[in-house]
Order: C-alpha cells, then structure tokens, then sequence
C-alpha cells in the first residue's frame, strides 16, 4: 500500500515536472518572440540628403524630432541609401538616386570636404533570409510547442484510454484467454476510474 502510494507520488511529480518544463519552453518562446518583433537597439535617425550634407559640413543638423552630432568621416552608398558613419557608428541616413560619381558630384557641388569624408560604395544586399530566420524562429518553436501539447494531449485522453481497455479486454475474453468473471471485474473497476 505504501509503495503504491509512493509511485503515484512518483508519477504525479513526473507529470508536474513534465508541465514545468514545457511551460518554461513556452515561456522562454514567448519572450524570444517579444525581443524578435521589438527590437531594443536604438534607431538611427534619417532625413532628406541635404541634411545629410549639412551634418556632414557642420558637424550637426537639427532635426524636427532633435539634433543630430557627429564628425562624419565616410558615408556608406548601398543602393539607394546613404548611411553616414562616425567610425563603425551609424549616424544618420538618407537617400540618393544615381550613381557613385553623381553623388560624388552632388557633395563636392554642396563644399563637402572629400578629402575627410570617404565615400564607400556597397553592392545591394538583397533580402538578407538569415535575419528572417532569426526573427521567425522563436515563433516557429513557439508553434512546434504548442502542435506538441495538443498531440499529447488529445493522445492522453483517459476515458477514451479506458474505453480501448475495455476493447482490448473483449477481445481476449472472445479469444478465450480470460473468463467472462475477469473481464466483467476488469470493466466494473475500469468504468469505476471514471
């Protein structure tokens, strides 16, 4: 009796440390997908290409939304965006239509010192599917989880359990491996649990 006792305990700690742990997946999922669709980093503030010019010029431009500082030593040409970089940060953004020699062109036109300021052309980068990966897959886990807990748990049904039992049970009784006796002790204790 006091082993029987024991192994339920056994088995209820079992299933309850089974919970925790999908929960705690669940959990983690849930928060990887929170800092996925809102990233903390900060944003880099962007505007119109003259402004871009005049941070690069002056120092600073003064935006509607706050002033932007920085010794601006290479703007970074990807595409149709221009980044203009302190270093390895990024400062501001902008956009320009045309080639490297006419951006070249438009800044040498607007006294930008080109012999501080680099200018860095980059090929496009396309659509980069690694970041995608990166942001969809807690979401992913997240649904592989849940697609889990669903399957057991329509899989762990216990009436629908017992009712296989008894099943199982006729059948070996109409086999002859059990008695009539057995089978109606085994049914009465089975429909009992319920």
């Amino acid at each position: 009796m006091l082993r029987q006792h024991a192994s339920k305990n056994e088995t209820r700690v079992s299933k309850l440390l089974k919970r925790g742990v999908i929960f705690l997946v669940i959990l983690l999922a849930l928060v990887a997908l929170f800092f996925a669709f809102f990233p903390r980093s900060e944003e880099v503030k962007s505007g119109s290409l003259d402004e871009l010019v005049e941070l690069t010029v002056k120092g600073s431009v003064e935006l509607a939304d706050g002033t932007v500082e920085g010794n601006i030593d290479r703007i970074v040409q990807e595409g149709d965006t221009l980044t203009a970089m302190e270093g390895d940060t990024q400062i501001f953004k902008s956009s320009f239509v045309g080639s490297t020699a006419e951006l070249y062109d438009y800044l040498v036109a607007r006294e930008v010192d080109m012999s501080k300021v680099a200018l860095n052309p980059q090929p496009p980068s396309g659509f980069n599917w690694g970041n995608l990966l990166l942001t969809l897959l807690p979401l992913i886990l997240f649904v592989v989880v849940l697609w889990f807990i669903f399957r057991r748990i329509k899989r762990t049904n216990p009436i629908q359990e017992k009712i296989e039992t008894i099943k199982k049970l006729a059948e070996l009784k109409e086999a002859g491996i059990i008695t009539e006796e057995e089978f109606e002790a085994k049914k009465s204790a089975l429909l009992d649990q319920l």
